[in-house]
């Protein structure tokens, strides 16, 4: 798992992990959806009114949301219950909000997902046969295979290999970039060479072709320990093995006039780094998507990311999600802005650049949420008045993170807070169970 997972927390918590949204719901109308055997439209007052005539989409079901709030005005809760199946992404705004008295709640049966994702089923790949099939490793030209995603995709080189590219299979697992060294490890730079260079490992597995370098990035540790960057190569001299980077793209490399010698890094982006299962290369100039096939009893299906969020509350009041599965962004899985009495509860977010994002408002609660399998932060608060040391009142309680990379540790406590995070390792992962006490007013971990 090369990916990391984080917990960000800004003024947004308040010292008891007590806030819990209490309504008081005088009745309450309930709509039923279900991605098979619902349908949308037809006879308005009935559609939906029971798990024998269910809405099919979650649009639909948020339409009728609307209709019973406004009939009501907002003084009636509103339940949506959604059957298992598969569900496009949803936005909600001040339209939707319920109040004190009449909450709005979306609740999930085992197996509902909210996806943002496009699949790929097995039966669309093909073996690799053009120009590329001649540059993948041998041991792994049969395990490969190509995608077309051109319109599907549309990232540049950089967002590809930020992070905005978001792969899975079909049982969640996300898929990693193509990298070297392929087994976890890390490689150290070697004597520096210039303002921008450095002789790296003579067994890196790096094309022999100038032409072919292209698209080749770096990831290391150049400066500090806890903080990682992405750099693109701008050439590689194969007989003394020295790279060239793209100093513009580093700014730390200006700061200290030159790289570090010793220090962690790893190549990215290229096929010739396709050496483990479960990676993944995306040709930029023909739209093709190479994936080296990953074990663990998966079909063969791969799901890309292709919405930036799929569940926005913005604006909104009184609402909670519970029970889904929330996954395949290719930013924030969901952002909750400028909202209060919001809550996600028992639902998993995963494959995503980051997990869950909390910005402004007030009263949000974030309760037993499984993060997973994600490219940054799992949840973060960003919330209070940072000037008065005054928070937003939001909690973050019960939740798990797994199937992350690594452990960051930074900054010192502004105001104290008493939270604890517990932390279970991925499977084969390095890393022991950690319970972590954040004391910090943004915090890392």
């Amino acid at each position: 798992m090369a990916h990391l997972i984080t917990v960000a927390l800004l003024l947004g918590l308040q010292r008891s992990a007590t806030t819990t949204t209490t309504t008081t719901t005088t009745s309450n109308v309930v709509i039923y959806v279900n991605s098979v055997t619902g349908r949308d439209g037809g006879d308005l007052p009935a559609a939906g009114s029971s798990s024998s005539k269910p809405l099919q989409t979650l649009r639909a079901a948020q339409a009728a949301a609307r209709r019973a709030l406004r009939q009501s005005g907002a003084h009636q809760g509103v339940t949506v219950r959604v059957a298992p199946g598969v569900y496009a992404p949803l936005a909600l705004s001040a339209l939707d909000s319920g109040t004190h008295s009449g909450e709005v709640r979306y609740e999930g049966d085992l197996g509902a997902i909210i996806s943002g994702g496009v699949t790929l089923p097995p039966s669309s790949a093909v073996p690799p046969s053009d120009p590329i099939f001649s540059r993948l490793p041998a041991a792994t030209r049969a395990g490969t295979r190509r995608f077309n995603v051109s319109g599907i995709i549309k990232l540049t080189e950089a967002q590809t290999v930020s992070g905005s590219l978001q792969l899975s299979c079909s049982s969640g697992r996300t898929l990693d970039l193509a990298v070297w060294p392929s087994n976890g490890s890390w490689a150290h730079t070697g004597a520096v060479v210039g303002t921008n260079g450095f002789a790296y490992p003579a067994d890196a597995s790096l094309p022999a072709k100038a032409a072919d370098i292209n698209g080749l990035w770096i990831e290391g540790y150049f400066v500090f320990d806890w903080f990682d960057s992405r750099i693109p190569v701008t050439s590689v001299v194969s007989s003394n093995h020295t790279l060239y980077a793209d100093t513009a793209a580093a700014n730390y490399v200006k700061k200290n006039g030159h790289f570090n010698s010793e220090a962690r890094f790893r190549f990215l982006n290229l096929p010739e780094l396709l050496q483990r299962p479960g990676q993944y290369w995306l040709d930029g100039a023909t739209s093709m998507l190479y994936v080296l096939d990953w074990n663990g009893g998966n079909d063969g299906t791969c799901v890309v990311a292709v919405a930036p969020t799929v569940l926005s509350v913005s604006n909104a009041d009184y609402i909670t999600f519970s029970g889904f599965i929330i996954e395949s962004a290719q930013q924030a899985i969901v952002k909750i802005t400028g909202s209060s009495y919001v809550s996600v509860t028992n639902c998993t977010v995963r494959t995503g650049l980051s997990g869950i994002e909390v910005t402004g408002g007030a009263h949000v609660a974030i309760s037993g949420v499984e993060a997973m399998e994600l490219g940054g932060q799992a949840i973060s608060i960003n919330s209070g008045d940072r000037a008065r040391l005054l928070p937003g009142s939001h909690s973050v309680t019960n939740c798990t993170i797994h199937d992350y990379a690594k452990v960051i540790w930074c900054y010192h406590p502004v105001r104290p807070l008493s939270y604890k995070l517990y932390l279970l390792p991925g499977p084969g992962g390095n890393h022991t169970p950690l319970a972590c006490q954040l004391k910090s007013a943004y915090y890392s971990c």
